[in-house]
């Protein structure tokens, strides 16, 4: 009889088993995405607080692509403001430890959605609580790998048909330098 794991436990777990899946959800063609991405160049107070708003709805349930859009919206004009100011900005509406996580949850979805492209939202089964609750080590591999699966997936797209393109493994296999 294996012995109960605590929640934190069983969340990673959770997350170092969904990895792999997630990686090869990123490795099939980039989906066609209705949702628009468009940067209209708004970094006010208004904006952030707006966006802030959209993920903070408390007993309303978003679906999972709305949801990482938001925080993916959220994410550039944070990335832009900078940390410093992001916080600052985040903790005028919200406690520290809410702001936190709402600006770890937003940076970290507008890496890894600016990384593969952001019509990858539509086709994907990660979540925003999965961005959040990933240990820095954790979202630093995961990182890596998407590049390096990105990476694969556009040079074989990119490749004429029948030329040898480099994969995700022999990248992978590649010595660091």
């Amino acid at each position: 009889m294996e012995p109960l794991l605590s929640r934190t436990r069983r969340v990673y777990q959770r997350l170092q088993d969904a990895l792999p899946r997630l990686l090869d959800e990123f490795k099939q063609p980039e989906p066609y995405c209705f949702l628009d991405f468009t940067d209209d160049l708004d970094y006010s107070e208004t904006r952030v607080r707006l966006l802030y708003e959209q993920t903070d709805r408390r007993g309303m349930r978003t679906g999972n692509q709305a949801l990482l859009r938001t925080y993916y919206l959220l994410g550039r004009v944070l990335f832009i403001l900078g940390s410093k100011n992001a916080g600052r900005t985040l903790r005028r509406w919200a406690p520290k430890s809410r702001a936190s996580h709402t600006y770890r949850t937003a940076i970290r979805t507008y890496e890894v959605f600016g990384i593969c492209g952001p019509a990858y939202i539509v086709a994907t089964s990660l979540t925003p609580t999965m961005l959040r609750e990933m240990s820095a080590v954790t979202y630093a591999e995961f990182l890596t790998h998407l590049q390096v699966v990105t990476l694969s997936v556009r040079s074989q797209e990119q490749a004429p048909e029948g030329e040898n393109s480099v994969t995700a493994p022999d990248l992978l296999a590649a010595p660091s330098l």
